[in-house]
């Protein structure tokens, strides 16, 4: 097993710890970087007086298939003025803010998945499309994956 921040293979068991909420298993060197988290192995075992032992779970992954297209706003405004209606008038048809269209419009915000229904509803368009995979593939000079200590720098007490 390679420590997920600096990259070096680990000599016997590995550390979990916790970096701004995420969980890591990294070798001795890296485990001063976070706050340990005690398995029940450890719980039982090696856990020091006073402490409480926290379990952390794992989170559900969604799997996004689509992605908002990029020129989302000038669509919304094309479609708007093809219909005559100022931003106003979009605003009360989808019971959203003046202020939300302006913004969407001029990018300032996203467009939220709520109102980009509400959007594609009325207009009967499509503001999405599917997300096109990136295939990588490694070359003969890579000597191992990307780590977590590759791209962080680390702050150093």
């Amino acid at each position: 097993m390679d420590c997920e921040i600096c990259g070096e293979s680990i000599k016997g068991e590995a550390t979990t710890i916790e970096i701004d909420g995420t969980i890591l298993n990294v070798c001795s060197k890296c485990s001063k970087y976070g706050k340990k988290i005690y398995t029940k192995k450890d719980a039982t075992s090696k856990r020091p007086l006073g402490q409480k032992t926290t379990f952390k779970t794992t989170k559900n992954v969604i799997e996004i298939k689509e992605e908002v297209v990029s020129d989302y706003n000038e669509i919304i405004r094309r479609e708007r003025e093809a219909r005559g209606w100022d931003q106003k008038d979009l605003a009360k048809k989808i019971n959203e803010k003046e202020s939300i269209i302006k913004k969407i419009e001029r990018r300032d915000i996203g467009l939220d998945d709520t109102v980009r229904e509400k959007l594609e509803k009325l207009f009967k368009i499509r503001l999405t499309e599917p997300i096109k995979d990136v295939h990588t593939y490694k070359g003969d000079n890579v000597k191992k994956d990307l780590t977590l200590g590759d791209v962080v720098n680390i702050k150093r007490k």
